[in-house]
């Protein structure tokens, strides 16, 4: 019975690392980076968001103007991770950033449909759907840090300032003793 317990607990902790990993990679994550023109900014992210062929190739995702800013995207096994450079309010540089916009949900291929084996991959696909399980986010969590981390590298990072944010107490600020 004990047994049982703990194969319960590690599959349901397994789901729930897996669920973590992709509202990480549905985040949106960004960094503010000075230095380095908006071209500059499309080409490094550009470059780095492709797949490893695709960096040996040279072969760069097509970027899309919006606003004052520009997009991209990159496919990553049936995914897609959408990054974007737009300039900071102040004009003091850039904002570079991504999240996945399209997730493929986890499937459960291995093994013959027939018999207790096919019920069992139907179970497993079901619950998976049910729950919205992705299909390997964190290669797309890996794929945004790429990027991030190449522009980072040829630009200068601003510090971002932190935001104030009100702490339990009184009303008036102070706090409650």
């Amino acid at each position: 019975m004990i047994y049982l317990v703990i194969i319960i607990l590690i599959i349901v902790a397994g789901l729930g690392y897996q669920k973590y990993r992709g509202n990480q990679a549905l985040t949106f994550t960004h960094i503010d980076v000075t230095g380095l023109t908006l071209d500059e900014i499309v080409k490094i992210g550009g470059k780095a968001s492709g797949s490893l062929a695709g960096r040996l190739g040279r072969s760069m995702p097509n970027a899309r103007r919006v606003d004052d800013g520009a997009e991209w995207h990159a496919q990553i096994q049936g995914s897609v991770m959408s990054f974007s450079a737009e300039p900071l309010p102040d004009g003091s540089g850039y904002r570079a950033g991504g999240a996945a916009t399209t997730m493929r949900v986890a499937q459960n291929n291995i093994g013959s449909n027939q018999g207790i084996w096919g019920l069992s991959k139907a179970i497993t696909n079901a619950i998976f759907r049910m729950l919205g399980i992705p299909h390997n986010s964190p290669a797309l969590v890996r794929r945004r840090k790429r990027v991030l981390r190449a522009i980072a590298n040829a630009g200068t990072v601003l510090e971002s300032t932190p935001v104030a944010v009100p702490v339990a107490g009184g009303t008036d600020g102070r706090p409650s003793w």
